[in-house]
C-alpha cells in the first residue's frame, strides 16, 4: 500500500441535541471545519482533487451535503465532491475511500469529513403529497425512520443493544460505571484543555467559523478581505449561559453525573433491561474534516502530517447485535498486520 497521510484535522464543539448548534444545518457544520482544514495544512482549495463526506441523516438537507460543502469552502466547481452513508462509519468510510483513491493513484489531495446536524432531522408528513382526502395526518419522526429504526431485523438500535448486553452478560451496574468514567474522562479532558487544539470556535451570532476562505474574503473564488454578512439564518444560544456568542467547547458532557444519578434512570427498551439514557450515547450534532495526502504531495506542499494510514478493515454483523462491528474489523486488522491489542498504545 502507498504511504497515505493525514494533515489538517480539525472539528467543532459537538453541540447537545437541541442546543447551541440547533440550527446549523449539516452543510454550515460541514463547511466550516473544511476551511479551516485547508488553513491548517496550508493548501489552496484549488490543490484538491476530490471530496468526501460521510452523512448518515441526511433528509431535509439539502442533496449532495459533500457537494455543498466543498463549493462553499471555496474549491473549484470542476472538483468533484460526492456523500457516504454508511451509518455511524460514514466519516471513516470517507476517509477509506479517499486512501483508496490516492493508493490507486487517481487522486494526490483528497477532503474527507463527517457531519451531522441530528437536531435539524425533520418529521415526515406521509400521504400529504397525494392527499389524504378525509382525518388526520400523522408525523413520523425522521430521526427513528432513518436512523434508529433497523428496517432490517425490526428492532431499534437500543434494543440491539440489549441484546448484546444479554449475549455477552453485560450487567446494568457494568455499563453505568462505564458511563460514568467516560464522562469523568471527558469533562477533566476539557479542563485540561486537551481538545483545544482540535476545536474550531464558532461564532454563533453570524454563523461564521471565525475562519474565511480567500473566496469568502472577496466573493471571488480562489482570491483573497471582508467578512461575510450577518447568517441568514440566526442561530440561538441553545442551553449556554453566558452572553458569549463564540460556542468553544463540546456541551453534551455532564460533568457532574454521579453513579446514584445513572442508577436512578429506568431502562428505555425493555422493562427488564439495562439500556438507559445515562448509559447510552449522546444525540448531537458537529462535524470534522482531514486532508488525505500521497508521500509526494505531503511534501510538496510542506503539510504537517498527523499520521499515517496503515491498514483499514470493514466487516458486516447481524442486524439485530449491530454495535459489534467494530470487534471484527480490529481483530482482522491485527491479524493481517501480525498485530495483537498489546501493541497499541491508544484507543
Amino acid at each position: 500500500m502507498k504511504a497515505v497521510y493525514l494533515a489538517g484535522a480539525v472539528r467543532t464543539p459537538i453541540g447537545r441535541f437541541g442546543g447551541s448548534l440547533a440550527s446549523w444545518t449539516a452543510a454550515d457544520l460541514g463547511s466550516a471545519v473544511a476551511k479551516e482544514s485547508l488553513r491548517r495544512a496550508h493548501l489552496r482549495p484549488d490543490q484538491i482533487d476530490d471530496s468526501i463526506w460521510g452523512c448518515a441523516r441526511q433528509a431535509g438537507g439539502g442533496p449532495n451535503v459533500a457537494r455543498q460543502i466543498t463549493f462553499r469552502a471555496g474549491v473549484p466547481e470542476r472538483v468533484p465532491a460526492f456523500t457516504v452513508n454508511q451509518a455511524c462509519g460514514s466519516g471513516l468510510r470517507a476517509i477509506i475511500l479517499a486512501a483508496e483513491k490516492i493508493t490507486l493513484g487517481r487522486a494526490s489531495i483528497v477532503m474527507a469529513g463527517g457531519t451531522e446536524s441530528m437536531s435539524r432531522v425533520p418529521y415526515f408528513a406521509e400521504g400529504a403529497r397525494w392527499g389524504t382526502r378525509l382525518g388526520h395526518v400523522g408525523l413520523v419522526d425522521g430521526m427513528y425512520r432513518d436512523g434508529f429504526n433497523d428496517p432490517l431485523s425490526g428492532m431499534v438500535m437500543g434494543e440491539t443493544a440489549e441484546e448484546l448486553a444479554r449475549r455477552y452478560e453485560i450487567a446494568r451496574d457494568e455499563q453505568d460505571e462505564f458511563a460514568l468514567r467516560s464522562q469523568q474522562r471527558a469533562a477533566a479532558a476539557i479542563t485540561a484543555g486537551r481538545f483545544n487544539d482540535e476545536i474550531l470556535p464558532l461564532d454563533l451570532e453570524t454563523g461564521a467559523s471565525g475562519v474565511l476562505s480567500p473566496w469568502e474574503r472577496t466573493g471571488v473564488r480562489g482570491e483573497a478581505t471582508t467578512a461575510p454578512g450577518p447568517h441568514p439564518n440566526p442561530l440561538p444560544r441553545g442551553e449556554r449561559k453566558d452572553d458569549s456568542t463564540l460556542f468553544t467547547t463540546d456541551e453534551h458532557v455532564r460533568a457532574h453525573t454521579t453513579i446514584e444519578d445513572l442508577r436512578k434512570l429506568v431502562p428505555v427498551f425493555s422493562r427488564d433491561g439495562t439500556v438507559t439514557a445515562g448509559n447510552s450515547s449522546g444525540i448531537t450534532d458537529g462535524a470534522a474534516a482531514v486532508l488525505v495526502m500521497s508521500e509526494p504531495a505531503l511534501n510538496e506542499c510542506g503539510s504537517e502530517p498527523l499520521a499515517r494510514i496503515v491498514d483499514y478493515e470493514i466487516i458486516g454483523v447481524p442486524p439485530e447485535i449491530m454495535g459489534i462491528g467494530p470487534v471484527p474489523a480490529v481483530r482482522a486488522v491485527l491479524e493481517r498486520q501480525g498485530l495483537s491489542l498489546f501493541d497499541i498504545d491508544l484507543i
